[in-house]
């Protein structure tokens, strides 16, 4: 019965180097954290449990197809016991199933809280830099008042510039326009040349003596002619 169901075990100096090599690794990876550390162990014997689990399940069918052959072979008893065999993997399997899902919980929980610290942290660095870039209350109130200060003194100009004047104001403002207009003017006169009395050729050449320049030499030229007698005829 015993040869039916026995395995052949392994080399044992193969697993002898194995484990060997596997504390060699160990002992060449740097330091883990206690968190790390858990986490890790965690990990590891959730994955040995599941390989537990799908070798249970491989065999129960085993033992269910040797119940098979011992049947075909009238072999009742071996059926039987093959069957108590599957039975009994089949409460294996239950515990070793829920040993996983512990485990399985568990290093869902770790992970989480890990991710919640990395919240936590990164919400504290968040908060630090906030209040390093923020100014100084003290400082944002002088900037206030002098932006204040400001918008006043240009809404006082905007009320002068557009202040209407009473009609007494106005005119006097009217009146010392034009007596600027008229005092420009009087010195822009002032400072023209004073035009001549007796008119002026174009050419530069006063007209009166010309005229009568003109009138003496044909007086000349008359007073020069020979008068000539004129003759009457002579009567028969």
């Amino acid at each position: 019965m015993g040869g039916l169901f026995s395995k052949k075990d392994g080399a044992p100096g193969a697993a002898g180097q194995q484990r060997g090599a596997t504390g060699a690794q160990r002992a060449s990876r740097p330091e883990m954290s206690v968190k790390d550390r858990a986490l890790l162990d965690l990990k590891v014997a959730r994955d040995r449990l599941d390989k537990a689990r799908k070798k249970h399940e491989r065999e129960k069918q085993v033992y269910v197809d040797k119940a098979r052959e011992m049947l075909k072979a009238k072999k009742k008893d071996q059926a039987k016991l093959a069957l108590r065999l599957k039975k009994m993997r089949e409460m294996q399997l239950e515990k070793v199933n829920d040993q996983f899902f512990n485990l399985e919980k568990m290093v869902n929980d770790v992970q989480w809280a890990q991710h919640q610290v990395e919240i936590v942290e990164g919400m504290k660095a968040g908060n630090k830099a906030l209040k390093e870039l923020q100014l100084d209350p003290d400082e944002v109130n002088d900037i206030v008042a002098d932006t204040q200060e400001a918008m006043d003194r240009q809404r006082e100009i905007d009320d002068i510039l557009s202040e209407q004047l009473n009609p007494e104001d106005e005119a006097d403002v009217l009146a010392e326009l034009d007596a600027i207009e008229q005092a420009d003017a009087n010195e822009l006169n002032d400072k023209l040349p004073v035009a001549p009395s007796d008119p002026v050729h174009p050419s530069g050449v006063n007209v009166e003596t010309t005229q009568q320049q003109q009138q003496q030499q044909q007086t000349s030229q008359s007073a020069a002619e020979p008068v000539s007698e004129e003759r009457q005829p002579v009567l028969a």
